[in-house]
């Protein structure tokens, strides 16, 4: 796709969004994908998501890192939290996915999405994505009881994947996952 932008101004955006676009956003696709940005100059980024075996590989240029990520579809049973969603949220179920680092990142704070990155910050490592209602701006969440329900199925996926992260060269490893308090908000 091709667009015609005429004014530097908005062209020198246009090239920070792109420079700046998360790799992350690879790990909600269910498949191996290639994704290659342009931003009309010679500078071309390519990102990469490769599955290996329970995990994906994420390669952003010369950067690589690994993530597991844990995906459920769940249904939002409570009359209240249906009620206080939006027609974009009520469905029969949605999907919830907790994409978590595999290696290094520990001291960066996790993040909540919903598809796209909020500025709303988790002590719990990785990203918590899910169709969360958020302010107008999409960057940050509101209160209410759609989010208190989608947070409590988030936390019955956390509880059940924890298990699955121990190997048998690190069964400790599981510890990585549990909420840190060096999170640093920002």
């Amino acid at each position: 796709m091709r667009a015609e932008v005429k004014t530097a101004e908005l062209k020198a955006h246009l090239r920070k969004e792109i420079s700046s676009f998360p790799a992350e956003f690879l790990l909600f696709l269910p498949v191996s994908m290639i994704l290659e940005l342009y931003d009309g100059t010679k500078a071309q980024r390519v990102l990469r998501a490769d599955p290996d075996g329970k995990e994906i590989i994420l390669r952003a240029g010369t950067e690589q890192s690994r993530w597991r990520v844990i995906f459920r579809e769940v249904k939002i049973k409570d009359g209240r939290a249906r009620a206080d969603a939006t027609h974009i949220h009520a469905r029969d179920k949605v999907p919830l996915v907790w994409a978590i680092p595999s290696e290094g990142k520990r001291d960066e704070s996790g993040r909540f999405w919903a598809f796209f990155p909020t500025h709303t910050a988790t002590y719990l490592p990785g990203i918590l994505n899910a169709p969360w209602k958020l302010i107008s701006d999409r960057n940050a969440m509101v209160g209410g009881e759609w989010n208190t329900a989608l947070m409590r199925e988030a936390a019955r996926l956390i509880v059940k994947t924890l298990p699955e992260l121990s190997t048998s060269d690190d069964p400790g490893r599981l510890l990585n996952a549990f909420p840190s308090d060096s999170v640093r908000w920002g």
